[in-house]
């Protein structure tokens, strides 16, 4: 691939107690096929020999290497401060215990200065899970050129934050507004993808190239934030977006719909569901009347029934849909499109308006991002792994079936709003 020299990406690197995963992290941008990168490593109060380690990696580094401090606790406060000191006319985020493919900037830069409407490009990107540093499984997630990018942090088809390159320009208008805020402690990338996304920024998926998104433990900062403070976080995130967009002409009514949507955490009163013949019905205890149900509402609610608990609206979305994913191979051998149209079917997804218009408007694809026999990879090929595992091995935040979750948050705001769930 050819290699423009004359224009500089900076790459940004917040680190705090990264001494293991540090040297896979600048192992990968020493492998950069692109060669005209600045590297800034921020430390973050680093209480263990991450300092050392990265200074041991100057001499080697074939790019500009510089090490800087930021006595501000928070990684927000090391994004912002390595910031103002990058020079590239590109912006690479990458934290310190993620990784790049050797082509991913390369390709990244290539495409934008081929298309310079575009703001951000976007790539593929791996989720690898590591039990004692040992790699156990990878997820592989290919995604999709999506014209409609806010609509895809809305309803949070998620993709790592060093997946993107940014031009210098769009960097700059998000730094004046602080979206890289340092008050939120936790979805800290979804705020500065969907204030990008609100902003009007235009997103460009450049394929054939990926990066990877590493779970070292069990104590990286969204796994052991406690659910109530993530649910707070996203409460807060969820303001400051309705605010922002009131002041942004391309906000559609769909994006509008999802802005609105509740950040409360709701769950289900004790209820019954019965079934006559081909009707569902619901028994409420705040209802004196049965309530008559779809067949996809009654399959919904005997989902959360089953995922019993106080959550967000979201969330719920999340564990309902593994729950029917679950069902849904337990009861039959299906191929992944078979599968999709099954759930498609289950949550009566072409009946919910205005989600089978916007299939059509707007391209978005019903097969799922996730096959579970493609993309998932264990190291013991030979180890046996049933169906129901592989689901669970997959997190709640990955982008899988985004439509069918869509369909199904519809669903349960309709629920809220009639009463049928309690906050």
């Amino acid at each position: 691939m050819a290699r423009n020299l004359s224009t500089a990406v900076s790459i940004i690197i917040p680190c705090r107690d990264a001494t293991f995963s540090l040297c896979h992290c600048l192992e990968s941008c020493f492998q950069q096929t692109y060669n005209n990168l600045k590297i800034l490593l921020i430390d973050n109060n680093s209480t263990d020999n991450s300092v050392t380690v990265a200074q041991s990696f100057v001499p080697q580094s074939p790019f500009p290497f510089k090490i800087l401090h930021c006595s501000q606790t928070g990684a927000n406060h090391a994004r912002n401060l390595g910031f103002t000191h990058a020079q590239g006319e590109f912006i690479q985020w990458l934290d310190a215990d993620d990784t790049l493919a050797p082509d991913k900037i390369a390709r990244q830069v290539a495409a934008l200065e081929a298309h310079p409407t575009y703001d951000i490009a976007y790539s593929n990107w791996t989720w690898q899970f590591h039990h004692d540093r040992q790699s156990s499984t990878r997820l592989h997630f290919t995604s999709q050129q999506h014209d409609d990018f806010l609509l895809q942090t809305l309803i949070d088809n998620w993709h790592p934050p060093h997946s993107y390159l940014l031009r210098r320009a769009a960097a700059e208008t998000l730094h004046a507004l602080q979206v890289w805020n340092p008050n939120t402690p936790v979805c800290m990338d979804r705020e500065y993808l969907t204030i990008a996304a609100l902003s009007g920024f235009r997103f460009l998926y450049v394929p054939h190239t990926s990066v990877t998104y590493h779970r070292w433990s069990d104590q990286q900062i969204t796994q052991s934030t406690p659910y109530l403070t993530r649910a707070q976080t996203l409460n807060t995130l969820w303001q400051r977006f309705q605010q922002f967009a009131q002041s942004q002409p391309n906000i559609q009514p769909h994006h509008w719909q999802l802005l609105q949507q509740s950040q409360d955490l709701w769950q289900l009163p004790p209820i019954q569901i019965t079934q006559q013949e081909n009707q569902y019905f619901l028994n409420h205890p705040t209802h004196p009347d049965p309530i008559s149900l779809s067949y996809s509402e009654a399959m919904i609610l005997t989902a959360m029934q089953k995922t019993s608990g106080s959550y967000r609206l979201e969330d719920h979305t999340r564990l309902i849909l593994r729950y029917l994913w679950k069902t849904l191979l337990r009861r039959h051998s299906l191929d992944p499109s078979a599968l999709t149209q099954a759930l498609s079917s289950l949550i009566g997804l072409p009946e919910i308006p205005p989600v089978a218009a916007l299939i059509a408007t707007l391209g978005i694809p019903l097969t799922p991002h996730l096959s579970l026999s493609a993309y998932l990879e264990r190291e013991n090929p030979l180890a046996q792994i049933s169906p129901a595992d592989l689901i669970d091995a997959v997190p709640l935040f990955a982008p899988v079936f985004s439509i069918h979750r869509w369909a199904i948050l519809q669903t349960l705001e309709r629920f809220r709003t009639q009463n049928i769930l309690i906050s």
